[in-house]
């Protein structure tokens, strides 16, 4: 009999103490996990936003990064080339210089042989005291 006065009732909308009163316990206790849900939520979005600001920065920085090594690249290759420039450049000045050194072991070969001429000659000459 009770069940049916219940059942009465709650098609009406009302319910017995006890019902009512473990209804508003679960409510309380939903209110405070809605509350702790809440922060938590709060705390999430705080920190997703740190992260994002981290992302953009970390992001700016590899873009940074990235434009300095291909400065460094380019610049790399700026100073190879100059180098094999500067190799081709002393291999010429070599060359020449190897070819001023015989140039210069010729003409000290004639020197030598006209001083040795010269030195015949006035001694030639003293020997017959003719002029030079």
């Amino acid at each position: 009999m009770n069940n049916i006065i219940i059942r009465a009732l709650s098609v009406i909308g009302l319910v017995p103490a006890r019902r009512y009163a473990a209804a508003t316990r679960r409510a309380e206790e939903m209110s405070s996990q809605v509350e702790l849900w809440k922060k938590r939520a709060t705390k999430a979005d705080e920190r997703a936003v740190e992260l994002e600001h981290r992302a953009a920065e970390l992001k700016q920085r590899i873009t940074q990064q990235s434009q300095s090594d291909k400065d460094r690249t380019r610049e790399v290759a700026r100073v190879q080339k100059r180098l094999a420039q500067t190799e081709e450049a002393l291999a010429a000045a070599r060359q020449h210089l190897m070819t001023i050194e015989i140039k210069l072991e010729i003409l000290e070969g004639a020197a030598n042989v006209l001083d040795a001429r010269t030195r015949a000659a006035i001694h030639q000459a003293r020997k017959t005291d003719a002029a030079v």
